[in-house]
């Protein structure tokens, strides 16, 4: 990076000009050190809650998108997993995607399950405030932990795609959350509650699973639900336009590095997207007169 800096570049971050054309610019090693043991990680999830935010003032409702991206590794990389579904070593960036735009990132091994990482996300995105018209993602979150935390946390029926042998579970029926609630109504159950209420209440003691199978079989009864789920195409070209504008490469980084560089690469991504937003681009994934 040090070594390509143009005039051009050079004059628009306010670098020493010692002589008409040469300026003071740092060693690789500063910089590098800034990024790794100054700014580290943290820094960079302070940068992306930050660029979320603004993100979520400019982009008023969108559909959200869960969804992991492969991220390729060196043949010989014995800390990458072999995937056999993609054939070849990979790790994974698992994303939360807000429209266009993808609000938050964590970098796991190639075989990690990507409903684990739901939690996570929606908690990193929570503090951004989106205003979410949707909240789709594929059959690798179809669980009754995922449902209910979505649905706990955006207040929203997530249409996750289920699987072939899914099944309306009777568990998750209202004659049985109204058995439940009232079951527990020392606790403070009302069995008289909207039904949101009483689903947060078991939410809140203990019975999650029973209102995941309850959100789980408003998806199998939504007739609409392969057409809600055509959206998440757009999410596959997001991905390869983000791996394409920044080199999300692992090979040659040191493993205790890599979850730093993808986060930092994720980041500048984010500006990118964020410089043409400013702008008042339509299209922030144009890349054509960026400056």
């Amino acid at each position: 990076m040090v070594s390509t800096l143009t005039v051009e570049e050079c004059t628009a971050i306010g670098l020493e000009e010692l002589s008409p054309g040469q300026f003071r610019i740092p060693c690789a090693s500063p910089v590098h050190d800034f990024v790794r043991n100054r700014l580290d990680f943290n820094g960079y999830e302070a940068l992306m809650l930050i660029l979320g935010k603004m993100a979520c003032k400019h982009i008023v409702g969108a559909t959200g998108i869960l969804d992991s991206t492969p991220i390729p590794a060196a043949r010989y990389d014995r800390f990458a997993e072999f995937h056999p579904h993609y054939d070849l070593k990979m790790y994974n960036l698992h994303i939360f995607h807000y429209g266009p735009f993808p609000l938050a990132a964590i970098f796991s091994n190639g075989l990690d399950y990507d409903g684990h990482f739901a939690s996570d996300l929606a908690d990193k995105v929570l503090p951004m405030e989106p205003f979410l018209k949707k909240l789709l993602g594929d059959g690798g979150y179809d669980s009754f932990d995922v449902h209910a935390y979505l649905w706990y946390k955006f207040k929203i029926i997530p249409p996750i795609s289920f699987r072939e042998n899914a099944v309306f579970n009777p568990e998750g029926t209202e004659m049985r959350i109204n058995h439940y609630v009232n079951k527990m109504w020392k606790e403070g159950g009302d069995v008289h509650a909207p039904l949101e209420k009483k689903l947060e209440f078991l939410c809140e003691h203990g019975r999650e699973e029973q209102v995941g199978a309850y959100v789980r079989n408003q998806n199998i009864s939504n007739q609409k639900l392969k057409d809600e789920g055509k959206e998440r195409a757009n999410c596959e070209r997001n991905h390869s336009h983000m791996k394409r504008t920044c080199d999300f490469c692992v090979e040659g980084i040191r493993n205790q590095s890599k979850k730093l560089y993808m986060i930092k690469r994720f980041v500048s991504y984010q500006f990118i997207l964020m410089t043409n937003m400013m702008r008042d681009i339509s299209s922030i994934q144009k890349s054509a007169g960026y400056t």
